[in-house]
């Protein structure tokens, strides 16, 4: 959907500033909200709206199409995942930079604006990723300072020790939050739920890959785009709210298509399910411990339950 405001800047450059990709699974409502979220913080920027749903349902459908008239919406004919349903929309992209915008994620005040005039700003760059925040406004863990080793799965994996490096120096993952104080910073990759992309940089990187069904298809993309030679960044006072859950109600710890992704990330995948193990197994002797005191929380409980999970999946696996 093209703004009115913007169509002689957009005229200029022959199509839309942004094109937003949002897929769809059985999240219609919030499909539509992450869509006016992000018009209205694109400001005067033209941008092009692409829904790709995945086998939702016709009523899905629908109610899609009447909520953003001026959306193309895609309807795929089965639900193929998260980098075939990008796929689709990129294919149809005609900005000069996409959007990958989660269903569940709300951009704030002017932050789809702020990741653009970052890129124009930086012709080497060709990721800008906001800072994510839950809906009380603290922050996620969403950029990261180098790609996935086995070193930082287990820190991942392994509750009690990320609970004590998260979002410091010692973290070998997560980008320290000091860091983002400052404005700007490199980053290898990011989190695909709000994702600017240059097109030329999509371009140069290729389709995601859809032997990934959900989890780590936008990481191993954003190394194909490094590979490229395309610089990635955080743009901190960009600002994107991301509800999450919004397609699935599993914790991405215990989710089957986490472990299916990463046994195809790493080299060695029966390495990296070890690691897997190791550091579930520790997380859940500590989970053990603290669920049994008085004083534990919804958390705790949480978490002792995902790994239950986990583990009853590790060992279907074996």
């Amino acid at each position: 959907m093209l703004h009115a405001a913007s169509m002689a800047h957009s005229a200029s450059n022959n199509g839309p500033d942004v094109t937003v990709v949002v897929v769809n699974y059985h999240s219609a409502d919030l499909a539509l909200a992450a869509l006016a979220a992000c018009a209205d913080s694109a400001g005067e920027l033209a941008v092009q709206e692409i829904v790709v749903d995945g086998a939702s349902g016709e009523d899905e459908v629908r109610r899609l199409r009447a909520g953003r008239p001026g959306a193309e919406v895609v309807a795929l004919q089965d639900n193929r995942g998260f980098a075939a349903g990008n796929n689709a929309g990129i294919a149809r992209a005609r900005g000069r930079h996409v959007l990958l915008l989660n269903p569940d994620a709300l951009p704030r005040g002017d932050a789809v604006a702020r990741l653009v005039a970052h890129l124009d700003a930086r012709p080497h760059v060709g990721v800008a990723a906001p800072l994510l925040v839950n809906r009380d406004g603290s922050p996620q863990d969403n950029a990261y300072r180098r790609f996935p080793t086995l070193v930082t799965l287990f820190v991942d994996y392994c509750a009690p020790l990320a609970a004590i490096v998260r979002g410091t120096l010692l973290d070998p993952h997560n980008v320290p939050r000091r860091w983002l104080r400052d404005g700007p910073v490199p980053i290898a990759h990011a989190t695909g739920a709000a994702l600017l992309v240059r097109a030329e940089a999509a371009r140069a990187a290729g389709p995601m890959d859809e032997q990934y069904f959900l989890y780590l298809e936008e990481t191993e993309w954003q190394g194909r785009i490094a590979a490229a030679g395309w610089g990635r960044d955080v743009v901190p006072d960009a600002v994107v709210v991301h509800l999450g859950g919004g397609s699935s109600d599993v914790s991405p710890v215990a989710s089957g298509h986490f472990l299916d992704s990463i046994s195809r990330y790493y080299r060695r995948p029966r390495t990296a399910l070890t690691v897997v193990r190791v550091a579930a197994a520790i997380t859940r002797a500590g989970l053990a411990v603290a669920v049994a005191l008085p004083l534990r929380s919804a958390r705790i409980r949480d978490l002792h339950g995902a790994y239950g999970a986990l583990a009853a999946e590790l060992r279907r696996r074996r």
